[in-house]
């Protein structure tokens, strides 16, 4: 498909890094005071976000859902 479409090489690279990112975690610094689901977070607190493909996903580990890679505009 790629190779009959070279258009469409932006996007699919895109999905690729959409789902299997380099980046697990990212860290960032509270700026000001804050509550995040009742737990108080006060400024200047270092918070690191993970993230992970939920289970029902996994199935389709590998593919890659033509949906997603629409020609370049």
């Amino acid at each position: 498909m790629l190779r009959d479409t070279p258009s469409l090489v932006p996007n699919a690279v895109n999905e690729v890094v959409r789902l299997e990112s380099p980046l697990r975690a990212f860290g960032r610094i509270v700026e000001s005071d804050t509550t995040l689901s009742g737990t108080r977070i006060p400024a200047g607190a270092r918070m690191l976000g993970l993230g992970a493909m939920p289970p029902t996903r996994q199935c389709l580990a590998g593919t890659i859902e033509q949906v997603w890679v629409k020609a370049a505009a």
